[in-house]
């Protein structure tokens, strides 16, 4: 994947990239799937045999789609919030955990 472009979400604080072929920066990209009903419809069904297991506490596909939703505002409110420096508690850099026990630079 190529980046083709670096957008300002919140300027001097969170960009978000877009890819070669896509319309959209991922920020937007993703924040749309989460709130569209019919992607995360056809993603939890595609999935189901996930959502019955202890991980996700055995929930339907109707309350999969509609905790993602739920859990997607929140996420993306706390972010803004964060990175548009509203909430003077926390950094961006706490709101996301690493992958991997590499140490990161805290932006």
């Amino acid at each position: 994947m190529k980046i083709v472009e670096l957008t300002r979400i919140v300027p001097e604080t969170l960009w978000a990239a877009r890819f070669e072929g896509n319309e959209e920066n991922e920020f937007d990209r993703t924040f749309n799937c989460w709130n569209d009903l019919e992607y995360l419809d056809a993603l939890f069904t595609m999935h189901e045999q996930d959502l019955v297991k202890d991980f996700y506490g055995y929930c339907t596909v109707s309350q999969a789609v509609s905790i993602t939703m739920s859990e997607a505002d929140a996420f993306e409110k706390q972010l803004l919030s964060v990175a548009k420096g509203q909430d003077f508690e926390k950094r961006l850099g706490d709101i996301f955990k690493p992958l991997d026990k590499i140490t990161r630079i805290k932006i």
